[in-house]
């Protein structure tokens, strides 16, 4: 999970045996840019991977954040470097720590229509208690609230009326708290419904639209 995080990645081999950064050198050696040769060396060759001690500590920190995101909040990194015949070698230690965990949660809606809503549906939450106090997780529950609100007819309800979660850590669980505010100067979220259904069964795509003939059956036009 951490790999992509990595700023500087080493050089890779053609064939797994010959060094890309060899194809290079000689693709810029060559007068005759324009030449079949040329063009394959620069195809099979890979600028040479040089060490950025900037790019170490980019990439130790990368791994921190995304460790600590993931619930890690005592996580530490750093990096070492070896260096021999003028190549590098860079390793990163991680010591992640425990992982704090979820004691409990609570859903606080300022509408009390939403919050009965929310309430019915807490089996299908995604942070619960014994869940880590995960980052991402808490991004996929705001997108599932957003979600089920929307189908039950708030159809201008989005992330940014769920506040930040508050949480009280103690020793590796945290009780948490998850606001969910009504738009600025409303007492509550719109609600939408239905009104009027119309279906005109003579739609074609792509034609002209002669003037319908409507007929009514129940309450549907």
């Amino acid at each position: 999970q951490v790999h992509p995080l990595v700023k500087q990645k080493p050089n890779k081999n053609f064939l797994l045996l010959f060094p890309r950064e060899w194809y290079y050198w000689k693709a810029k050696e060559r007068k005759n840019k324009d030449s079949w040769l040329t063009k394959s060396f620069e195809k099979m060759g890979e600028a040479p991977a040089i060490l950025d001690s900037n790019a170490c500590k980019a990439t130790a920190t990368n791994f921190k954040n995304f460790l600590y995101n993931m619930g890690y909040f005592t996580v530490t990194t750093s990096y070492g470097v070896k260096v021999r015949n003028k190549r590098a070698r860079v390793s990163y230690h991680v010591h992640t720590g425990p992982r704090y965990t979820i004691e409990s949660i609570d859903y606080l809606a300022e509408d009390s229509t939403i919050q009965e809503i929310i309430n019915r549906e807490r089996s299908s939450a995604l942070l619960y208690p014994g869940a880590p106090l995960d980052y991402g997780l808490f991004q996929s529950e705001k997108a599932r609230l957003s979600e089920l609100l929307f189908n039950h007819g708030y159809a201008e309800f989005s992330p940014v009326f769920i506040d930040p979660l508050v949480a009280d850590s103690s020793r590796l669980s945290a009780k948490l708290v998850l606001n969910i505010k009504n738009p600025d100067e409303k007492s509550a979220h719109t609600r939408f419904r239905i009104n009027r259904v119309s279906v005109n069964t003579d739609f074609r795509p792509g034609t002209a639209q002669a003037t319908p003939h409507p007929s009514r059956y129940d309450s549907i036009d």
